[in-house]
C-alpha cells in the first residue's frame, strides 16, 4: 500500500521540485519585513537554510517584458508559470535575477527571471523540506521502513540517478534558483548498494545524522560519511560533487 507520506503529494500533483507553500503567501523583503510579492497556495519554491524560523526563498517566474525596467519588476506585475498561468503578482518593485528571454511564447516574447524574498516557516507545507525529511528517515530504526521511506522520497522529488564505479548516486537539483536549463545540485545521497547509504552531500544546507564516521566541509558543500572512506573514495566523492554543479 502506498504510504500517506507519498499519497498526499501524489494527490496534490506536486512533483519534480522541493518545497511548497501551505497557503497564498506574501513574500517579504527581509525577516518581519515588508511585502514584495504574493504567490498562490501550493507553488513550488526553493528554500535556503532557515534562520530563526525564517526561510530565504527564490522562485522562477515568467513576466511580460514591458513590466521589467533596469532589472526590476514593476509593482502590480502578473507573475506566471511556464504554461502562462497566473501564480501571483508583485506588490512593489522587485529585483530580478538571472533574466532570460523566452522567444515566441504563445505568440509573444516573455522574460523569465528569479525573484527572492523571505517567508516564515509556517508558510511551508509540512514534510516538504527535503533535508528535514532525510533527517527524519535517518532516525527510523526499522531498516525496512527506512528503506521504503527513502524510495518514496526519491519518487516524490524525481531524484536523478547515476552510477559512479560501485556507488549508486541519487541527486536532487536546486530548482527555482536559476533560469538556465540545468541547476546545481541541492542534495546527493550516495549508496554502496541499493540499500546501504554510504554518504550524503549537501549544498548550502546541513543535515544532522547519527553514526557519522567522517565528514568534509568546503565552502557551501558538506560531505558526511557513514563508513570510513579511503583516499580513492574521497577523490571519487569530489568527482560526484563537481559533476552536479551547473556550468
Amino acid at each position: 500500500m502506498r504510504s500517506l507520506f507519498l499519497s498526499v503529494f501524489l494527490a496534490s500533483g506536486l512533483f519534480a521540485s522541493a518545497q511548497f507553500l501551505e497557503e497564498t503567501t506574501s513574500v517579504l523583503d527581509k525577516k518581519n519585513g515588508a511585502p514584495l510579492f504574493e504567490l498562490r497556495e501550493g507553488e513550488s519554491i526553493y528554500t535556503a537554510q532557515p534562520a530563526e524560523g525564517w526561510y530565504k526563498i527564490s522562485k522562477k517566474v515568467w513576466i511580460d517584458p514591458s513590466n521589467l525596467f533596469e532589472k526590476k519588476i514593476m509593482a502590480g506585475t502578473k507573475l506566471m508559470n511556464k504554461e502562462g498561468e497566473e501564480i501571483g503578482h508583485t506588490m512593489t518593485e522587485v529585483k530580478a535575477y538571472d533574466i532570460k528571454e523566452v522567444e515566441k511564447f504563445r505568440g509573444k516574447n516573455l522574460q523569465t527571471a528569479i525573484i527572492k524574498g523571505y517567508v516564515f516557516k509556517t508558510k511551508i507545507k509540512d514534510g516538504s523540506i527535503p533535508e528535514e525529511k532525510v533527517e527524519e528517515l535517518l532516525g527510523i530504526k526499522n531498516r525496512r521502513d527506512q528503506i521504503k521511506g527513502f524510495e518514496e522520497l526519491f519518487d516524490m522529488y524525481q531524484f536523478e540517478e547515476r552510477t559512479f564505479d560501485d556507488l549508486n548516486v541519487k541527486v536532487l537539483r536546486a530548482f527555482n534558483t536559476t533560469t538556465g536549463d540545468e541547476a546545481d545540485f541541492r542534495l546527493i545521497l550516495v549508496y554502496r548498494s541499493e540499500t546501504s547509504l554510504y554518504a550524503i552531500i549537501t549544498n548550502d544546507h546541513t543535515i544532522d545524522a547519527p553514526r557519522v564516521k567522517d565528514e568534509k566541509e568546503e565552502g557551501d558543500f558538506r560531505i558526511i560519511y557513514f563508513y570510513k572512506p579511503s583516499q580513492s573514495q574521497r577523490e571519487l566523492m569530489d568527482t560526484i560533487l563537481y559533476t552536479y554543479l551547473a556550468l
